[in-house]
């Protein structure tokens, strides 16, 4: 352990001087605005393509409601107010008592924006009855109408469970919403839903670690070719070590990958933010379901979103280092295509039998796609999610993983410096374990 925190001395040097060079660079910074601008433009743009309408905010056409009630239930005007005061629907709707405005009532005329809700029970206490009325100009319209008897329902319904004395929390209970749902036999033991959603979900995380890999393989390529060439590394090898040098680009790279998609996904979320002011635009659940994937059928939890995070960490660092590797054998920029081939091959072998997996559920095809380093990344996540796997096997994927990792570490370690120093043609990676087992030897 003591022999391999000395060989990462430096790391972070080598971190913060990399992380400066992406910057720096006006390619990149030119790729992360039009980035930031394409993930900005893309909702507002997909929202008009829609046919989505300029989003108007509905008001209530009821200037004042008046409230008589009649039953042993007590329902004031106060109660509708406090009821509304968060709700802009009814900004511009007034509620008051009957009795206040009317001290001697009559016959008494409605004006055409006026509506009187009277809560009135039977004789005998048995039944009772929400009565609304309206001018017989009927300029009201329906939906002031039923947005009206659904909160003097809901109303009603409160009164009558608080005159039995009931708590806050049980009148949540009680009063909190529910839906229903209907299915065949056939259609739930064939979990038609399930299998959609499983393979829009893989194939979406699929894509998405993807693309992360690949970013990050070619930043790195060119990184350790460019300061190859230029000799620059040569300098650096004198204060740092070999296994610090190739660590401190990897992370690096990811932090400014990371910032890439946090600007995206941050370009994203105001852009969707700002439309939803102007235009009508649909929430995630309709968003997802529009793919085909039901938050319903996942299993959302804390462990899951760790789930995601550590495989594509994981994921990123096995891509990584390969593809740091493959770069300290090169000697100019010519041969960075033949670098980045190989580790654009794995993601790409990943990606493909990810997207094959994520169209089945037998048990075999899914622990074996779990399980098997490489793939595992890509399946492991979203096979626990959808339930398919336990804790135990995402766990096991990691480490098999991980074992992976250290071993792409170790091999860094005893061959970074020959590889870094080579003038010639590019090494294989034949050629490099020859060179491991030559160096493990001598040492």
């Amino acid at each position: 352990m003591k022999q391999y925190k000395n060989k990462l001395q430096g790391t972070g040097s080598v971190f913060r001087f990399t992380l400066q060079q992406f910057f720096k660079n006006k390619a990149n910074m030119i790729s992360l605005l039009i980035v930031l601008l394409v993930s900005t433009l893309v909702t507002p743009i997909t929202t008009l393509l829609s046919g989505a309408e300029s989003k108007e905010v509905e008001i209530a056409n009821i200037s004042r409601v008046f409230v008589a009630n009649s039953t042993p239930y007590t329902i004031t005007d106060e109660d509708f107010t406090e009821a509304v005061s968060e709700n802009s629907y009814w900004a511009n709707t007034t509620f008051c008592e009957l009795s206040d405005v009317l001290p001697n009532p009559g016959v008494y005329s409605l004006a055409e924006d006026e509506v009187e809700v009277r809560f009135m029970a039977s004789e005998d206490q048995t039944g009772y009855t929400i009565n609304i009325t309206t001018c017989d100009a009927e300029t009201v319209s329906e939906d002031s109408l039923e947005a009206l008897e659904a909160l003097s329902t809901e109303l009603f319904e409160i009164a009558r469970y608080k005159s039995l004395n009931v708590s806050d929390e049980q009148l949540a209970i009680l009063m909190a919403s529910w839906r229903y749902d209907t299915d065949s036999i056939d259609g739930y033991l064939e979990d038609d839903n399930k299998w959609g959603t499983q393979y829009m979900l893989q194939y979406a995380y699929s894509f998405v670690l993807m693309m992360v890999c690949t970013l990050s393989v070619s930043y790195i390529v060119r990184s350790v070719i460019e300061e190859k060439a230029s000799k620059l590394v040569e300098t650096l090898m004198v204060s740092i070590q070999p296994l610090a040098l190739i660590v401190g680009k990897v992370l690096a790279s990811m932090a400014y990958v990371l910032i890439f998609m946090g600007a995206m996904l941050g370009g994203y979320v105001l852009s969707f933010y700002i439309t939803g002011i102007f235009l009508e635009v649909g929430s995630l659940g309709d968003t997802l379901g529009n793919m085909g994937i039901s938050l319903d059928l996942m299993n959302f939890t804390p462990i899951s979103i760790i789930a995601f995070v550590v495989s594509l960490l994981l994921g990123y660092l096995t891509f990584s280092l390969i593809a740091g590797l493959s770069a300290s054998g090169c000697s100019n920029m010519e041969e960075s295509e033949g670098a980045t081939l190989g580790a654009t091959f794995l993601i790409i072998f990943g990606y493909i039998i990810a997207c094959a997996a994520g169209a089945t559920s037998a048990p075999v095809a899914v622990y074996i796609s779990s399980l098997v380093p490489f793939v595992s990344i890509f399946c492991a996540p979203v096979h626990y999610l959808m339930g398919n796997i336990g804790l135990g096997a995402l766990i096991l994927a990691w480490v098999l993983q991980i074992v992976v990792v250290i071993a792409l570490a170790v091999l860094c370690g005893k061959i970074y410096r020959s590889l870094i120093m080579h003038r010639g043609t590019r090494i294989t990676w034949k050629q490099m374990l020859v060179m491991f087992r030559q160096n493990t030897t001598a040492n």
